[in-house]
Parts: structure tokens; C-alpha cells; sequence
């Protein structure tokens, strides 16, 4: 599952996911702990995590590039990136880890668009309305994962769909109005 890389934790969300039918998927992230410190630092392989941020105090690392988290923040870690991240911000955190895999099944190649954005642009932040609903699609996933429904992960796959499009349209909104920005000035 995880392997200490000097100071840094390999997490493989490959390894990690828990599997719901055929699918692979991870509702909650347990990092395991190296040491007892503040903070983790990690390397996410094989798999990509959104953290709909609850709160809005510390920062992420990515990359040696510090992000400051404010109210309404959603991070998606890109994997093959070092990030340490405050164990504060995990425990205040809805997290959903994919391998992979998942991702590339999904019906539409508009999805896949959320790897270069993230590598790109790991934190932004959405509008309470948005944080409200992207809040709304997890605690669905989360009440969905713990049910026996026959159809469960067929649900969880279009309701997680609908949240990656979602994301997909908070990027394109932050890129065009920061592409219009550059175009005024």
C-alpha cells in the first residue's frame, strides 16, 4: 500500500481502492502515518484524489509550490507529484481517491481533461453554490458505497461522472476568464 520513499510516502491508489462491484474506487483516504508530525508529505501513484476542503486554513505543497487554501477550496492531486499536506486538512476533508483505471472507463473523453488541468492548477476555488453541490455529489457516494442496491455501482459510477464533469466545467470556467483577462490587458 505504501512505501516510505526517504521522507516522502508512496501511496499507490491502485493498490488502495476498495472495490465496489467491478469498479475500483476509495471513498476516504487513510493515509498511513510515517511519523506523528502535522503534516505528510506524499507521492499519489496510480490514481488521482479530490479533496473537497471543509475548511480553509493552511496550505498544500505541490511540488515545492505552496497553495493557500481558502473557504471553498477543492484540491485534485494529479499522480507522480510530491505534496505534503497538513494531517489537519485530511481530517477536516471529504476525500474520494480513483485508480486510474476508473477514470480512463469513463464514457467520455472530457473527463480525462481533468489530468491536465490538475497538473496545471491543483487548488481552486468554486462558488458556494458549487461547493454545495459538489458536498451534495459526495455525501451521495459516500451514503451509495454503504448500501447493497443492485444496481450500486452503476450508481456510484454515473453519480462520480457527474461530479469529474462538474470539476471539469469549474476549470474551463477559471481558465476562460483567465484567458479573457489576458486578452483585455
Amino acid at each position: 500500500m505504501g512505501v516510505e520513499i526517504g521522507a516522502v510516502q508512496e501511496i499507490d491508489i491502485g493498490q488502495m481502492v476498495k472495490h465496489n462491484g467491478n469498479g475500483e474506487f476509495l471513498i476516504s483516504l487513510d493515509i498511513p502515518r510515517t511519523n506523528h508530525s502535522s503534516s505528510e508529505r506524499l507521492l499519489i501513484r496510480n490514481g488521482i484524489v479530490f479533496i473537497i476542503c471543509k475548511g480553509d486554513e493552511g496550505s498544500v505543497v505541490i511540488d515545492s509550490k505552496e497553495y493557500q487554501l481558502s473557504q471553498n477550496c477543492l484540491i485534485v492531486l494529479p499522480e507522480n507529484h510530491i505534496v505534503t499536506i497538513h494531517t489537519g486538512l485530511l481530517n477536516q476533508s471529504n476525500i474520494i481517491a480513483v485508480s486510474l483505471d476508473y477514470i480512463l472507463s469513463m464514457p467520455s473523453p472530457i473527463d480525462t481533461a481533468i489530468f491536465g488541468y490538475s497538473r496545471y492548477r491543483s487548488v481552486i476555488r468554486v462558488s458556494d453554490d458549487k461547493f454545495s453541490d459538489l458536498q451534495s455529489y459526495y455525501q451521495f457516494i459516500y451514503k451509495e458505497s454503504k448500501e447493497q442496491s443492485k444496481y450500486q455501482t452503476e450508481i456510484i459510477q454515473s453519480i462520480f461522472y457527474a461530479l469529474i464533469l462538474e470539476i471539469v466545467g469549474e476549470y474551463e470556467r477559471l481558465f476562460e476568464s483567465t484567458e479573457q483577462t489576458h486578452i483585455r490587458s
